[in-house]
């Protein structure tokens, strides 16, 4: 009882009168304009309205606001008199509102307002549709938007030419500069028909979003649980997804026919100083479904279809960006605005209570009561806080549903039957009754025959996952039928969602991709590869998990090369075969390696190798077109780079060839030795004199012996091979000759070495060498 009373007292505090003069009124109305068409309220960016922005920017901008039924007639009537539809009597297009219902026009008319109204009217389908409490009106009937027929109140009709919008607009500001007396407040109602289908734009707007991406709902998909069987066919939008997103573009073309006319009537206003004394408001008669769960139209009580745009500009009540959002706002709202903002006591019994003061914190609404009450046809109710929305559907069978807005707010899950939920479900069930009672709504409808159903889907081949081109709707599942409706080959069990995908040409796991875990062999380094020989070249196959390898020379498996790196050296086309757990095989494009000769590499001596022998030792290395050389010494880097290399140093020795291709082979090491001692060597002038030299067939050898010594002369060839001892005996003091028969040897480079060990106590060894040549 408690609760009902808060009910009661929230839908009737009264509106609050204004003190101030009383301002002029102009009223905006689009015909199936969406919440989320605008900027201010998250529209797209390429929907550029500045006009229309600018009275949410330079006044209010209330967020939730919506229509109590999302239908032309039913809900402008309720914006007309300020009641539900229940109360007016208007349940559905093609009906009046009842002979004794009060319009807020009328009230106005009567305190001395001058009142006009143009456009759509729409209470009935009968011809003229006229408007109630109006001074002037000029309406259409036609559901077209080019050359209608306007029909005035003196009852003349006027064939125009052009579009609606702009025919409107024309007549509007004529209302305001040849209607409305003098010094006489207004109201004038700007009753657009844009943006109601059939989509037909201004001629300079028709493909102006052509190139734009036109936003898509991201639930383009029927309810498939739990939903009220009475949406499917006959709610339900049958056309393609392009042809939804062309039919978004038309809506976007033009509904932005109505920026352009509230341009003009803005810049009216501003020109005549009247912009800051007028109220306006900018709102639309109920929503519009854009393929959402696969719906068309309106008429329920889902978002798209209940929530509406709604700015209000008026100085004196709304600073510059007031966002009202706390509140819950309707359509049964405006007409007690009106009264409020024209200073009239709201003594008229309406439903509605002002919009100023649910901005200013007056009066509250924490629940909405909307409804849809055809006289053929289901009926619903339903009941909205900020965060949750319950509809109770008019059926022989139980059909309800409970929507968590703030974690839903698509609608995409019905929670009727979650136990999280069942305490809140109660108390919103008991809600719409009390809300019934406090709106006085004595309207029984008859039941439907509908009830809260699914889809199910065939299960052919009994893998858990249905067709979905084969269904059927109802409230259990059949056998036979599942839920799911993802299988995308019902005749092949081990084809579904989630099913390992084999290269085998077919969507295994209904993905839409083919062999999705399909392999691209790959080798790095790719194509042609030239290497010297003896080098390795390491060749890498892509990675990936689960990959095994064998490695191809010349279109033959390498025996036991199953890595994913393989190092080759031998000149051949090299590829991988690649194979993984779904079983792929792929085998990758051929890697080319060359291989190219290196140059060989020696050491030739030109002289002894001994450097008591020979004072230097001439090294040449092996010769070739386009050779370079770098000698070295052990490990370091000798500054020769010559073909013949001089040495100076026992030691070991090496030469790096490289041919004219860049490939380099090092010699083995040549051994350049000292086998005599520090000192051994004769100093000052040579003791050894050879004449001649060249030799002849007896050729002189003279040495000086400075004492009485052992005296060795040995014979050298050019690499330091002993040929034959000359002399090895005792002698005395003095010069001493010895003739030399070369006809014995081959003619060639020869060394004397003449060795001499005194015979005194310090026993001195000296060695010398010499040069000689035998032809």
């Amino acid at each position: 009882m408690l609760l009902l009373c808060i009910v009661l007292l929230i839908n009737f505090l009264p509106a609050v009168a204004q003190s101030i003069s009383r301002p002029n009124i102009l009223v905006i109305l689009l015909d199936d304009a969406r919440y989320d068409s605008f900027s201010p309220n998250g529209g797209p960016d390429f929907f550029n309205t500045p006009s229309i922005n600018s009275i949410a920017a330079e006044g209010a901008n209330f967020k939730n606001y919506f229509v109590t039924t999302a239908v032309c007639a039913p809900s402008r009537s309720s914006i007309y008199t300020g009641l539900y539809t229940h109360h007016h009597g208007c349940r559905e297009n093609g009906d009046s509102p009842d002979a004794n219902v009060t319009y807020v026009s009328s009230i106005l008319q009567d305190s001395g307002y001058y009142t006009g109204f143009i456009g759509k009217w729409l209470l009935n389908y009968k011809v003229p549709d006229t408007p109630v409490g109006f001074d002037y009106w000029a309406v259409t009937d036609s559901f077209k938007h080019i050359d209608p027929v306007v029909t005035f109140n003196d009852g003349s009709q006027v064939q125009y030419y052009g579009h609606d919008s702009e025919i409107y607009t024309d007549l509007g500001i004529d209302f305001w500069n040849n209607k409305a007396p003098s010094g006489q407040p207004w109201l004038l109602f700007m009753a657009h028909r844009v943006p109601h289908d059939p989509f037909n734009p201004r001629f300079q707007d028709t493909s102006l979003y052509d190139s734009e991406v036109i936003p898509f709902p991201s639930n383009f998909d029927h309810y498939q649980k739990n939903f009220p069987s009475h949406l499917y066919p006959g709610k339900e939008y049958t056309q393609s997804a392009d042809s939804l997103t062309q039919e978004i573009e038309s809506y976007f073309e033009t509904c932005y026919s109505a920026e352009a006319s509230t341009d003009s009537l803005l810049s009216w206003l501003a020109n005549h100083h009247l912009l800051d004394s007028t109220l306006i408001i900018f709102t639309s008669d109920n929503g519009y479904f854009f393929g959402e769960h696969r719906l068309h139209m309106k008429l329920l009580a889902y978002e798209e279809s209940m929530h509406v745009p709604l700015f209000i500009r008026y100085p004196p009540w709304f600073a510059p960006g007031t966002i009202v959002e706390n509140e819950i706002a309707a359509n049964i709202d405006i007409a007690s605005t009106l009264l409020e903002a024209a200073g009239i006591p709201d003594n008229f019994q309406m439903d509605g209570t002002s919009l100023h003061t649910l901005a200013n914190g007056t009066t509250h609404r924490q629940y909405l009561f909307f409804e849809h009450i055809p006289h053929t046809g289901v009926s619903w109710e339903a009941v909205r806080s900020l965060r949750y929305k319950y509809i109770y559907h008019f059926c022989n069978n139980q059909t309800e549903e409970f929507f968590d807005l703030l974690y839903d707010p698509g609608e995409n899950t019905n929670l009727i039957f979650d136990p999280a939920y069942e305490v809140l479900i109660d108390k919103y069930r008991f809600l719409r009754d009390s809300l019934r009672i406090a709106t006085s709504d004595s309207i029984n409808p008859s039941l439907g025959g509908c009830s809260l159903n699914s889809f199910f889907y065939e299960d052919a081949d009994q893998d858990g996952f249905g067709n979905y081109e084969v269904r059927i709707e109802q409230q259990t599942n059949p056998q036979g039928y599942v839920a799911d409706k993802t299988d995308c080959n019902d005749g092949d069990a081990s084809v579904y969602p989630g099913a390992s995908d084999s290269c085998n040409s077919i969507d295994d796991n209904c993905d839409q991709v083919i062999d999705e875990n399909a392999i691209v062999a790959t080798i790095s380094p790719a194509g042609s590869v030239t290497v010297c020989d003896g080098t390795a070249v390491m060749l890498t196959a892509n990675g990936g998990g689960g990959i095994s390898y064998q490695w191809i020379r010349n279109n033959k498996n390498i025996e036991g090369e199953t890595n994913q790196t393989y190092s080759a050296k031998k000149a051949a086309g090299y590829s991988v075969s690649q194979s993984n757990v779904f079983g792929c095989v792929a085998t990758s494009a051929k890697t080319t390696l060359a291989v190219l000769a290196v140059p060989p590499a020696a050491i030739i001596p030109l002289t002894g190798t001994d450097l008591c022998i020979t004072d230097t030792v001439m090294l040449e290395a092996n010769g070739g077109t386009g050779y370079t050389y770098q000698w070295k010494k052990g490990a370091s880097i000798l500054t020769g780079t010559n073909q013949v290399m001089k040495i100076t140093k026992a030691g070991t020795y090496k030469v790096v060839v490289t041919n004219a291709q860049g490939c380099s082979k090092t010699s083995g090491g040549f051994k350049v030795t000292k086998t005599c001692k520090k000192g051994e060597v004769f100093s000052g002038n040579p003791a050894l004199h050879v004449f001649p030299n060249p030799f002849t067939a007896s050729t002189t050898i003279t040495f000086l012996i400075p004492s009485n010594s052992s005296v060795q002369l040995v014979l050298f060839n050019v690499l330091g091979k002993k040929m034959e001892t000359l002399l090895d005996e005792n002698i005395t003091e003095g010069e001493h000759r010895f003739i030399l028969h070369s006809n014995q040897f081959p003619s060639g480079i020869y060394f004397l070495q003449l060795s001499v060990c005194s015979n005194d106590s310090e026993m001195k060894v000296e060695t010398m060498m010499k040069k000689v040549l035998i032809q």
